[in-house]
């Protein structure tokens, strides 16, 4: 970022890490399925394991922060932190709702704060014109689920239904969209009801193994992160994508095989 390597520029001359990815937002997602764990790590660890992985924390927040990914900065990173805090808090037999409570009110305190800045104003609008684009996308889809509910339109063929036939006039300054930006449209689209279906018993037992091996070992580090990965990847695959990308297919993978494991 300081040397004005793999950036790209936003509203207001915004400038925005993109790393090796096409989009600043690819990063943002990769990142909330790996922060979590080092934040737990951090928080569990001792000694040169906590420094490093405290240290390695820090690194991942500010190359998320410098995404100004706006579903990873107002959905992904809080939540997987709040997540990993609020659990490892809990296990230690501390009261959770004074900071849940704190952190409601902060969160949207911060915000309004934020949206001061003229340069991150525009970017961090909750209502601003990338709220309009998703509004008339979730249209689209739904309006492309309506004609083709039982097979969807196939994998990876989302862009041209979309920009042949589904795109609402309102959106048309934006046609090359190859996913919905919400993982229940996403697997409804790609795979039909069949799929869809599929998909959300995938995720919940993804969740349900993450939530029982918290259950079991509330100190231990991984369930911790393993907890905050997968709040993070549903938060976030509310507004984005959540897994038909390959790195997030891996992670996804990954993170079910180890959770699955007896060890």
């Amino acid at each position: 970022y300081l040397t004005g390597q793999n950036l790209i520029t936003a509203e207001g001359g915004l400038l925005r890490l993109r790393s090796i990815y096409g989009s600043p937002n690819n990063v943002a997602l990769y990142f909330e399925r790996i922060l979590p764990f080092t934040l737990a790590f951090a928080l569990v660890g001792h000694g040169w394991r906590r420094r490093a992985y405290g240290s390695a924390t820090l690194v991942l927040g500010l190359a998320g922060l410098l995404t100004f990914s706006k579903g990873g900065l107002l959905l992904g990173f809080p939540v997987a932190i709040g997540v990993v805090l609020l659990l490892w808090l809990k296990g230690r037999g501390r009261r959770v709702w004074p900071w849940l409570l704190a952190g409601l009110v902060v969160g949207p305190a911060g915000l309004l704060v934020v949206q001061q800045i003229p340069a991150l104003s525009g970017r961090l609008d909750i209502l601003g014109v990338t709220s309009d684009f998703r509004v008339n996308l979730w249209q689209a889809s739904l309006n492309m689920i309506r004609e083709n509910p039982w097979w969807g339109v196939g994998l990876d063929n989302f862009l041209y239904a979309y920009r042949g036939r589904y795109i609402l006039q309102a959106a048309w300054q934006e046609p090359n969209l190859n996913h919905p930006h919400n993982i229940i449209l996403d697997y409804w689209t790609r795979l039909g009801i069949f799929g869809l279906l599929s998909g959300l018993w995938l995720w919940a037992e993804l969740a349900g193994t993450a939530w029982r091996r918290w259950r079991a070992t509330p100190a231990h580090p991984f369930a911790l992160g393993l907890a905050g990965a997968v709040a993070a990847m549903l938060a976030h695959g509310l507004v984005d994508q959540s897994y038909f990308l390959v790195d997030l297919a891996g992670a996804f993978c990954l993170l079910l095989g180890l959770a699955s494991s007896e060890n």
